[in-house]
């Protein structure tokens, strides 16, 4: 059990590292953190998030560049040394992106899950597990991403079960993981239709609430998510509709 001083420095090194834009960094100390076994604090969730994704997604970017460099190769230039360099470099961007990934699964697994003591925590981890496991998917090819679309897809099912059931329509953690299930199911899966009905779903239920509640209960976050949620619908429509033609 770590002693409320230690906690104290752990974060305070975290967002000391976080400034200097040293993500790599922020993991570790925040990995101390997290091995202690306690179930962490909203602003401790969100500091394991940020250093987590901080260094995820120059690497999901660095890999759809290679993809787009690989298939303009092999359209345009066709030129065999250069492919299989490409190649060969992109295979490495996905060895650190998948070692990142399992990294934070094992995490959450074995020091995070155990210990939850809210619906909240419980929704936030399973939801970022599922994230992680979504962004495997997007490199990964045949049975591979076979496996781990699985696990992406079953994990974002258990927390959207616990958000639907204890949190409410316009929670950010219940709202953040609908946005995120509905971009597995376009994006990994692509299917419009589900994509569309949980994004849409949400976002109703969202606007339901708010107007029962008033507007005034909408935080910043809420907001920015309800937003995210509405331009994917629109995206998404205009994306299918042209497939359509």
């Amino acid at each position: 059990m770590a002693s409320s001083s230690e906690r104290y420095d752990i974060i305070y090194l975290a967002k000391l590292a976080a400034q200097a834009e040293r993500y790599d960094d922020m993991i570790d100390v925040m990995k101390k953190l997290v091995k202690f076994n306690i179930d962490l604090t909203v602003e401790e969730r969100n500091l394991l998030s940020k250093a987590y994704k901080k260094v995820t997604e120059p690497k999901r970017e660095s890999w759809k560049l290679l993809s787009i460099t690989e298939e303009e190769e092999d359209t345009i230039y066709k030129n065999e040394t250069y492919m299989k360099c490409i190649q060969d470099y992109r295979t490495i961007v996905e060895s650190d992106l998948a070692n990142i990934c399992y990294d934070v699964i094992t995490l959450i697994d074995d020091h995070l899950l155990p210990f939850a003591s809210s619906t909240e925590s419980s929704v936030f981890y399973l939801k970022m597990k599922a994230d992680h496991y979504r962004y495997m998917a997007e490199i990964k090819t045949g049975d591979e991403k076979t496996l781990v679309a699985e696990e992406s897809l079953k994990t974002y099912e258990e927390a959207m079960a616990i958000a639907v059931a204890q949190l409410s329509p316009i929670h950010p953690a219940r709202l953040g993981l609908a946005l995120n299930f509905a971009v597995f199911y376009y994006e990994v899966l692509n299917s419009y239709q589900r994509a569309h009905h949980l994004a849409k779903e949400a976002f109703d239920e969202a606007m339901s609430e708010l107007d029962d509640i008033g507007s005034r209960a909408c935080s910043k976050d809420i907001k920015v998510i309800l937003s995210l949620l509405r331009d994917n619908l629109t995206l998404w429509k205009s994306e299918n509709d042209e497939r359509s033609l």
